[in-house]
């Protein structure tokens, strides 16, 4: 699969949602649905094709770390904030939902899902 560009919108919120537009409009298409479910079933057959998604999902990782760090660069946020947990949001959610055979979340769901990721669920 092609590397999906790094988003540079200005604000960590932008950011956000062009990654997860551009994550959830693959996933949600015939070539990105087939691409996840074999990329499982895979990885749990083959310690090979594990090792490889990890690699592509660490450079992946990187990328949602550097948005972050320009984040806090620009204050947006907290030098503190759980950038790999963070990273990773999206991801578990598309592995879980595939692997439970339930709809992966849809264009409809981005921003609530940079909500929760930028301000969790506290009221």
């Amino acid at each position: 699969a092609t590397q999906m560009p790094v988003p540079d919108t200005g604000s960590i919120r932008g950011d956000l949602r062009q990654r997860f537009t551009d994550v959830i409009e693959f996933n949600n298409s015939d070539p990105g649905r087939a691409y996840l479910r074999t990329l499982i079933a895979e990885s749990v057959r083959d310690p090979r094709i594990a090792a490889l998604y990890r690699a592509a999902n660490d450079q992946v990782e990187a990328g949602v770390r550097e948005m972050f760090a320009r984040g806090m660069s620009r204050g947006e946020v907290r030098p503190d904030a759980n950038v790999d947990a963070a990273a990773q949001v999206l991801a578990g959610i598309l592995l879980l939902r595939t692997i439970a055979a339930v709809p992966v979340p849809a264009a409809e769901d981005v921003d609530s899902l940079v909500d929760l990721v930028l301000t969790g669920v506290t009221a």
